[in-house]
């Protein structure tokens, strides 16, 4: 199969390719002790409008209880704040239909045929019938995402998964990460996180594309796999500018205002080749409103229509 009916239509299909209930907590019980037991974290400035510490410290303390309580295994999927936050549930059929046409129209044409090592993930099963013989199995996630990097091919005229490096900020459960890493085998992908998140995207990415693509905090950025780090591991990497695209949808500009100024993160937009930013606009944003880069900005499809895209 060629164009979208290649990679991308393997992507959308769900094919169940771990036990989602395989989370071992006492695997990151070290790495959360690490960090939750440094000096607790500022609280958030009055200024702020997401409780970005206590969300991530709840969903720590729900990992690190569940521990206590004799559950060796636990699923973060079903955690009440990720839950809510990142697995999408609530689309009409009329929208997924919408959105499957649009990336259909993105990426037509622009991919190569079918990989069957492309492990899709099974978050959220939803079927879509188009036409009485086009039928899309898939998750609200997987369409969701993709929406995002047909609006950026669209717009730039550039594939997403083209950069060799890509810099992602707030992973979610680490699903975009898993799309373009199967659809650019040899990028170097870096996910900037909580830490609490990270041990989930750990779980998710490693259950669906194995444990040699992804490393958990190295000392050193590994080319060629996804790194998860915390923002203070990738201030102290010190990248160079590049040939890289910077991503974040929404995560940074629902950021505390004190890490929305830090000058590492003016670089990464500013440095970057290829910017896919997505924001509410809202009182929170300390950034879209000056950006002193060449981007061009659109509204995000099948949302209010405060919710824009930067991208160049």
């Amino acid at each position: 199969m060629k164009g979208i009916l290649g990679r991308v239509t393997n992507i959308l299909f769900e094919r169940r390719s771990r036990d989602r209930s395989a989370f071992d907590v006492s695997k990151y019980l070290g790495f959360l002790e690490k960090h939750y037991s440094r000096t607790p974290m500022p609280e958030e400035q009055s200024c702020d409008s997401y409780p970005w510490n206590l969300w991530e410290r709840s969903i720590a303390e729900c990992l690190r209880t569940s521990c206590g309580a004799g559950l060796s295994y636990v699923d973060p999927l079903e955690i009440p704040e990720i839950k809510r936050t990142m697995i999408f549930s609530g689309a009409t059929p009329w929208e997924q239909r919408a959105k499957i046409e649009h990336v259909r129209a993105a990426f037509k044409g622009k991919l190569s045929a079918v990989e069957n090592d492309i492990l899709p993930n099974s978050i959220g099963r939803y079927r879509t019938r188009l036409s009485k013989s086009d039928v899309v199995e898939s998750s609200v996630n997987n369409i969701h995402h993709l929406m995002h990097l047909a609006a950026y091919a669209l717009h730039t005229k550039r594939m997403p998964w083209e950069a060799p490096k890509i810099v992602e900020f707030g992973g979610g459960y680490g699903n975009m990460a898993r799309i373009l890493k199967s659809l650019n085998r040899e990028c170097t992908y870096i996910i900037i996180d909580l830490p609490s998140m990270l041990c989930i995207q750990h779980w998710f990415l490693t259950g669906a594309l194995g444990a040699g693509v992804v490393s958990l905090e190295p000392d050193v950025i590994v080319e060629g796999k996804i790194n998860l780090v915390t923002l203070g591991t990738f201030i102290s990497q010190n990248l160079a500018p590049g040939d890289r695209m910077f991503l974040s949808t929404w995560a940074l500009t629902e950021a505390p205002s004190r890490v929305q100024k830090l000058p590492v993160v003016a670089n990464l937009i500013s440095e970057s080749a290829m910017l896919l930013l997505a924001s509410a606009c809202d009182e929170n944003d300390q950034i879209t409103g000056d950006l002193q880069v060449d981007v061009c900005s659109s509204r995000v499809k099948f949302l209010p229509n405060n919710h824009r895209y930067f991208l160049k």
